[in-house]
């Protein structure tokens, strides 16, 4: 990242960034949609499985979890973490095979992967000029 330059990495972040806010925004809807089909309240359905399927599994997201739940809701940890676990679990298996999944489609169809492009361009831009120019080392003094 450090050998970058400037003007890319923050093109490229611009262009995630509304992908990832709209991706987040539509797992939380369609998170809360499902679980009030299967007859939960929106309060649990967002507590106990999307923020901790969001939240990064059981290491990075149950666990501070349920120490927080513990402390504000005044029960043990051990009993929310119970119930998290299983939302995590299977969260994370249909990440994993969405993962494969859509690495397979990637190779099938070469016209949806970047192949490794951060900022895909016809290469008549400034910005793919720059980039190609600049060729010297970092200088961290």
């Amino acid at each position: 990242i450090l050998g970058m330059n400037g003007k890319m990495l923050i093109q490229g972040f611009t262009r995630m960034f509304v992908p990832l806010i709209v991706g987040t925004a539509s797992a939380i809807l369609v998170g809360i949609g499902v679980g009030f089909l299967f007859g939960y309240d929106v309060m649990h359905t967002l507590f106990y499985i999307i923020v901790p399927i969001i939240g990064g599994g059981i290491g990075e997201g149950i666990l501070p979890l349920s120490l927080a739940y513990s402390s504000i809701l005044g029960e043990s940890a051990e009993s929310f973490v119970g119930q998290m676990i299983p939302a995590a679990v299977i969260g994370n298996i249909v990440a994993v095979v969405s993962a494969g999944l859509m690495m397979r489609l990637g190779e099938k169809n070469k016209a949806l992967s970047g192949n490794g492009t951060l900022v895909k361009s016809d290469g008549k831009n400034d910005l793919t000029a720059e980039t190609q120019n600049e060729k010297k080392p970092i200088d961290f003094g």
